[in-house]
């Protein structure tokens, strides 16, 4: 009978998780601030802001909790030197003081989505729908 139970409950925690990541396959308990910092890192290390980011100019605007499992949208601004996105080396670029807003994603310690300006889709380096 002991070990019908037993056998009955690993079953049911096998069902549990099922589909879903397991919650020891994952970090656990991700905090807002090891998320901001990891989204803000994205920011940095992001060609458009290694290219002429300003880095003086970089701010935290805002931050929303998400309806997924430790997930927060964070919302940095920076300035950089020129017009543009992504690695811009040996194109011509006007030079103008660009604001930016990049919107970085980041669910159990992942960043799942970055975007700049609403039309920069910073993973992928392209422009998003019919932008030019």
């Amino acid at each position: 009978m002991l070990s019908l139970m037993a056998a009955a409950s690993v079953f049911m925690a096998s069902a549990c998780s099922s589909g879903e990541a397991s919650q020891t396959t994952g970090p656990q308990g991700i905090s807002q601030e090891e998320s901001q910092e990891i989204a803000r890192q994205y920011v940095t290390d992001e060609p458009t802001f290694v290219f002429d980011g300003m880095g003086e100019t970089l701010a935290l605007v805002n931050t929303t909790t998400l309806k997924c499992p430790y997930c927060w949208e964070f919302a940095y601004q920076f300035d950089c030197r020129q017009a543009g996105y992504g690695n811009r080396t040996g194109l011509m670029v006007a030079q103008v003081i660009t604001p930016h807003t990049a919107r970085i994603v980041v669910q159990e310690g992942n960043v799942t989505s970055a975007v700049m300006d609403g039309s920069w889709d910073m993973m992928g380096q392209k422009r998003i729908g019919n932008n030019t």
